[in-house]
Protein backbone atom coordinates (compact mmCIF):
# COMPACT_ATOMS: atom_id res chain seq x y z
CA UNK A 1 0.00 0.00 0.00
CA UNK A 2 1.48 3.35 -0.64
CA UNK A 3 -0.76 6.72 0.27
CA UNK A 4 0.48 9.72 -2.00
CA UNK A 5 -1.04 13.64 -1.97
CA UNK A 6 0.31 16.13 -3.78
CA UNK A 7 0.24 19.72 -2.34
CA UNK A 8 0.61 23.52 -3.32
CA UNK A 9 3.21 25.74 -1.57
CA UNK A 10 4.58 28.90 -1.56
CA UNK A 11 8.71 27.92 -1.17
CA UNK A 12 8.31 25.82 -4.54
CA UNK A 13 7.56 26.45 -8.13
CA UNK A 14 5.43 23.71 -8.32
CA UNK A 15 3.38 21.36 -6.26
CA UNK A 16 4.92 19.07 -3.88
CA UNK A 17 4.49 15.12 -4.01
CA UNK A 18 4.20 13.24 -1.11
CA UNK A 19 4.52 9.71 0.22
CA UNK A 20 3.06 9.58 3.80
CA UNK A 21 2.56 5.77 3.95
CA UNK A 22 4.44 3.01 1.69
CA UNK A 23 4.17 -0.62 3.64
CA UNK A 24 5.12 -3.98 2.34
CA UNK A 25 3.79 -7.27 4.22
CA UNK A 26 7.13 -8.11 6.06
CA UNK A 27 6.76 -12.04 4.49
CA UNK A 28 7.16 -10.08 0.54
CA UNK A 29 9.90 -7.79 1.89
CA UNK A 30 12.84 -8.10 -0.54
CA UNK A 31 11.15 -8.87 -3.72
CA UNK A 32 10.86 -5.17 -5.26
CA UNK A 33 7.55 -4.62 -4.39
CA UNK A 34 8.32 -1.57 -2.52
CA UNK A 35 10.56 -0.15 -5.50
CA UNK A 36 7.92 -0.43 -7.76
CA UNK A 37 5.23 1.14 -5.62
CA UNK A 38 7.62 4.22 -5.45
CA UNK A 39 8.18 4.23 -8.70
CA UNK A 40 4.56 4.04 -9.58
CA UNK A 41 4.36 6.67 -7.06
CA UNK A 42 6.99 8.82 -8.67
CA UNK A 43 5.02 8.49 -12.20
CA UNK A 44 1.44 9.62 -10.87
CA UNK A 45 2.33 12.26 -9.06
CA UNK A 46 4.99 13.42 -11.52
CA UNK A 47 1.59 13.44 -14.17
CA UNK A 48 -0.24 15.81 -11.43
CA UNK A 49 2.04 18.42 -12.15
CA UNK A 50 4.89 17.64 -9.04
CA UNK A 51 8.25 18.30 -9.76
CA UNK A 52 9.48 16.81 -5.95
CA UNK A 53 8.39 14.07 -4.07
CA UNK A 54 9.11 13.44 -0.68
CA UNK A 55 8.95 10.67 1.77
CA UNK A 56 8.27 11.06 5.24
CA UNK A 57 9.54 7.69 7.88
CA UNK A 58 9.90 7.83 11.96
CA UNK A 59 13.42 8.62 12.70
CA UNK A 60 13.60 4.89 14.34
CA UNK A 61 13.10 3.10 10.88
CA UNK A 62 16.68 2.93 9.80
CA UNK A 63 15.92 -0.53 6.96
CA UNK A 64 13.65 2.05 5.22
CA UNK A 65 15.73 5.06 5.10
CA UNK A 66 18.61 2.64 3.73
CA UNK A 67 15.55 1.03 0.94
CA UNK A 68 14.64 5.49 -0.02
CA UNK A 69 18.65 6.18 -0.06
CA UNK A 70 19.07 3.40 -2.71
CA UNK A 71 16.44 5.03 -4.74
CA UNK A 72 17.98 8.15 -4.80
CA UNK A 73 15.98 10.12 -2.13
CA UNK A 74 18.15 11.85 0.29
CA UNK A 75 17.41 13.39 3.29
CA UNK A 76 17.23 17.12 3.76
CA UNK A 77 15.60 18.39 6.79
CA UNK A 78 14.23 17.48 9.87
CA UNK A 79 10.64 17.20 10.79
CA UNK A 80 9.25 18.36 14.16
CA UNK A 81 5.97 17.59 16.03
CA UNK A 82 3.71 18.26 18.71
CA UNK A 83 0.61 16.95 19.81
CA UNK A 84 -2.11 19.18 21.11
CA UNK A 85 -4.46 18.19 23.71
Amino acid sequence: MCGLSAMVTVHRPAPVGRVSVMIVDESYRGRGIGALLMAEAEKRLSAHGCHILEVTSNVSRERAHQFYEKLGYERTSYRFMKTLA
